[in-house]
């Protein structure tokens, strides 16, 4: 029996899966579970997986053939013998003390079904770009989701095993938007809850599902959206609609957006590193020549601005 079992679905993630699973392995509460779910990855995914699990006993991995992500997560449900489910993804990156955290307060409030977290974005190479602030109080949460957002980040969630068995778990027909329909119907047994700290990495690359698949994410949120409506009587014509996720779908468009989120947070080696990578990607064109010369004229108006600030703080004072 464990405190805490840790469901981590895996298709073809080599590249991002050790540094995943070294993040879980080195949490500071060490009563855990990691029940690895490998979705037929065509990679190296499998093999890095058993090397893990050959070292620490703590780590089980289950393979299937490849058959998406919401029945995995519903098998990996069924096998957990943790009290509490712990969501991770095999890209992102956990702080030490996430577990310790997040147990510490479901265990001292007992009318909470889930908490999530604040989180950091990084690119696909780890860097940082920009801080995702999220609502504390449940009410917050809730009126949000009603608004059609979702305002849990669902690999840095933790659940009660007891309720997610009691609502019936995940259901596959609103993949990929199953975290959105989740997070409504948990609130209707429950309270939500985000702790202030950042204890997750959020890693953004071109093959995030939500990004591949944006017209169908909009597509199962609305109809999730619609059903919580339904069951809570409330007007059906004031469901929000939900809008199409505006993402770019080429890598040089993402590196721009990146090198924007990143300069605006401050993260100035982030951002120039993403500027030049994505005026690689499309060297020829006049958007990335502009971006380019946009991102470090930015850089250099930030630092200028910085430099201002902390050496002379006299003229700041007076202007």
């Amino acid at each position: 029996m464990y405190k805490i079992s840790v469901i981590m679905p895996v298709w073809n993630s080599e590249r991002y899966l050790a540094e995943a699973v070294e993040s879980v392995i080195n949490q500071t509460f060490t009563d855990f579970e990691l029940i690895a779910l490998n979705d037929g990855s065509t990679d190296q995914s499998l093999q890095i997986l058993k090397n893990f699990a050959q070292q620490d006993q703590r780590i089980k991995v289950i393979s299937y053939e490849h058959q998406g992500y919401s029945p995995l997560l519903n098998l990996g449900l069924s096998m957990a013998k943790g009290e509490y489910i712990a969501r991770m993804d095999s890209d992102d990156i956990c702080t030490p003390e996430r577990f310790e955290k997040q147990v510490e307060f479901l265990d001292n409030h007992l009318d909470y079904v889930a908490v999530g977290a604040q989180a950091l974005r990084i690119d696909p190479e780890g860097d940082p770009i920009a801080y995702i602030d999220f609502p504390l109080d449940n009410d917050a949460i809730d009126t949000s989701q009603m608004n059609g957002k979702g305002k849990i980040m669902h690999p840095a969630s933790m659940i009660r095993k007891k309720v997610l068995l009691e609502i019936n778990g995940y259901r596959p027909e609103f993949e990929p938007g199953e975290d959105y329909d989740l997070f409504l119907r948990l609130a209707e047994v429950g309270k939500l809850a985000n702790l202030p700290d950042v204890l997750l990495k959020y890693r953004m690359h071109t093959k995030n599902v939500t990004v591949k698949k944006k017209e169908h994410h909009q597509q199962v949120k609305q109809q999730a959206l619609q059903e919580a409506y339904e069951r809570r009587n409330l007007n059906q014509k004031t469901v929000p609609t939900i809008l199409i996720n505006d993402s770019p779908n080429q890598e040089s468009d993402f590196r721009f957006l990146w090198m924007e989120m990143a300069l605006s947070h401050g993260f100035y080696q982030s951002a120039r590193k993403n500027a030049w990578l994505g005026f690689q990607a499309k060297p020829f064109s006049q958007h990335s020549i502009k971006s380019l010369i946009l991102g470090f004229g930015g850089i250099l108006t930030s630092y200028s601005r910085k430099i201002y600030h902390n050496y002379f703080p006299v003229f700041r004072q007076k202007s």
